[in-house]
């Protein structure tokens, strides 16, 4: 499965250039992983449950900040924290905390992939030429949600599904681009955005303080303790 219409997270998020991140062991075959080419390899585990294994405790946690983005308060709280602790060790956007950024999109923004290329596996799978003209039809349990289906004479099954705004959110197509493949929504590239902005700042703030110390003088650009 591959995923387009997505700027990949560099370096940690948002540096690199937009490649896809193989993952193995897909029902059909190689696959970038979820929705994100921003990434380095998710993990499973939930957020809430990542606050109690991360390091971020240890640091001083940033000045109290008012939520004005759309991010869930306790994510927003996180990427603070977060930020303080990358910065302190010198890694922007650190694996830990795209994994966290990634799975709390999935679980709360996007659109249930896994369980539409589940429904339509069988049917691509299985098709046959028949001669018929591509048929759409509307999927059952995504309220909105459409679909495009049809089967080529040479290579096999194509699909396309879009989501109630009309955005294509899955695809899948025959050799020699076999797969599924999935499209980025704008609401996810917003939800992306934001957090990158929120740990941006504060991140390179906290460094350019750490900077300022080591230099013997002090940092006014930044109210966040980065010392250890």
């Amino acid at each position: 499965m591959r995923i387009s219409g997505m700027p990949s997270f560099a370096g940690s998020i948002y540096s690199q250039t937009r490649n896809n991140v193989a993952v193995k062991g897909s029902s059909t075959g190689d696959r970038t992983d979820s929705v994100y080419q921003r990434v380095h390899q998710g993990k499973t585990e939930r957020l809430e449950d990542s606050f109690q294994k991360s390091e971020v405790s240890n640091a001083e946690a940033p000045k109290k900040v008012e939520n004005n983005t759309s991010l869930p308060d306790h994510l927003f709280e996180y990427i603070q924290k977060q930020a303080v602790e990358d910065a302190k060790k010198g890694v922007f956007e650190s694996d830990e905390y795209v994994s966290n950024v990634l799975n709390t999109m999935r679980n709360h923004v996007s659109p249930n992939r896994a369980k539409l290329m589940s429904m339509y596996n069988p049917m691509v799978m299985n098709a046959r030429y028949s001669g018929k003209e591509a048929s759409y039809f509307s999927v059952p349990g995504f309220s909105g949600f459409t679909a495009r289906f049809s089967v080529g004479r040479v290579f096999g099954a194509y699909m396309s599904i879009w989501n109630g705004s009309g955005e294509q959110v899955l695809s899948y197509s025959p050799p020699p681009n076999a797969g599924w493949h999935e499209h980025q929504t704008k609401a996810e590239t917003n939800f992306i955005d934001e957090a990158h902005s929120v740990y941006s700042e504060i991140y390179h703030e906290v460094r350019a303080q750490m900077k300022a110390e080591a230099a013997g003088g002090t940092s006014t650009a930044s109210n966040f303790n980065a010392q250890a």
